[in-house]
């Protein structure tokens, strides 16, 4: 065989090599698109906001995002609240400001986390169906 030869069938491989990645690449990421869906739609109670048809339902859209930026907006209030209290009472009892900002934050935080969980479940954003 000639050099020229060798040549191209190194290109002719190479190429069909390439074509083979790029079909199990392409498989590959189609699969986790649908297991992240399915996960989706487990969590939250198997609801779709689209109709079997394609259409929008729009009014439970509409009243899933009032839920969502009730829960949130009570929680960014109460968090407000009681990192300025807390970061108060803290340099009021001689904490130094950075150790005061730090314990503040961290107390307010998980304060918050805990008020957004409850203001989900009581506005019973996500149900068990």
């Amino acid at each position: 065989m000639s050099k020229i030869t060798l040549v191209k069938l190194q290109e002719c491989l190479k190429m069909k090599l390439l074509e083979q990645v790029n079909q199990h690449i392409i498989q590959r990421s189609i699969a986790p698109k649908q297991r992240v869906q399915e996960i989706w739609c487990g969590y939250t109670g198997s609801q779709s906001y689209r109709t079997k048809t394609g259409e929008l339902k729009k009014s439970l859209l509409k009243s899933d995002l009032i839920k969502i930026i009730t829960s949130l907006g009570i929680g960014e209030v109460v968090y407000t609240i009681v990192r300025w209290v807390l970061q108060y009472y803290l340099l009021q009892i001689d904490y130094d400001a950075y150790l005061a900002s730090i314990i503040s934050q961290l107390i307010s935080t998980i304060v918050y986390l805990a008020v957004l969980n409850l203001s989900v479940k009581m506005t019973k954003l996500y149900k068990d169906e």
